[in-house]
């Protein structure tokens, strides 16, 4: 028997140590929004919080999270910033993937309130959405960013601007690689020879290191 504490609740599951958070999470404790998408922990859909932190819930194990604090989408109040950021931006399309992108916001928001764009790269590049939200999912972050220096000084928006001319500009990160169409300027980045790109139009993987792009 396993002990659980999620969302404020405390749940006894009767599953094996080695089973997958996600599987309880949606079979056992029926809390859908946790999505199953690549099952490797790469694509970002089933993130949850423990302890504070972001985590992939489908591989992780419940062994490897009992007595910790957990918290899905479900448990992440409808008046969080995000939440409201992504009512207002109509950040989601089909919607399969953001319950994991939300988690992965709050997540940053709550460790970096105002976060410069270095720690909004770190955090968020490795999110995937198939539909190809980036350009919602940037002005997504950006609104929430916005309504947290709302309770304390607010900024005009030379900053707001800056901050991600900065995203684009310095770092190129898969999340804001929208604006590309053929990629071709990866080709010649230093820092992106060893990663795989995804080019959401035609649907691809890139790997320029290798040379097959």
């Amino acid at each position: 028997m396993i002990s659980l504490h999620v969302n404020g609740r405390v749940y006894q599951v009767d599953v094996s140590n080695d089973t997958p958070l996600l599987w309880v999470l949606r079979d056992y404790l029926n809390l859908k929004g946790t999505k199953y998408s690549c099952g490797i922990g790469e694509c970002g859909s089933c993130t949850v919080r423990v302890d504070g932190k972001a985590v992939r819930s489908c591989t992780i194990s419940v062994g490897e999270v009992e007595r910790k604090k957990i918290k899905t989408i479900e448990g992440l109040p409808e008046n969080h910033p995000v939440k409201k950021a992504w009512v207002k931006e109509q950040v989601p399309q089909c919607g399969y993937c953001q319950p994991g992108v939300i988690m992965r916001v709050a997540v940053l928001l709550s460790q970096k309130p105002i976060p410069n764009a270095d720690q909004i790269i770190s955090k968020m590049d490795d999110v995937i959405c198939r539909c190809g939200t980036y350009p919602y999912i940037k002005r997504g972050v950006e609104t929430a960013i916005q309504i947290i220096r709302k309770g304390g000084k607010n900024y005009g928006n030379e900053e707001k601007d800056y901050l991600f001319e900065r995203i684009y500009a310095d770092s190129l990160p898969v999340l804001f690689i929208h604006q590309h169409s053929d990629l071709s300027d990866f080709k010649q980045c230093e820092s992106w020879k060893r990663r795989v790109v995804r080019d959401m139009a035609a649907c691809q993987l890139y790997d320029y290191s290798l040379g097959n792009g």
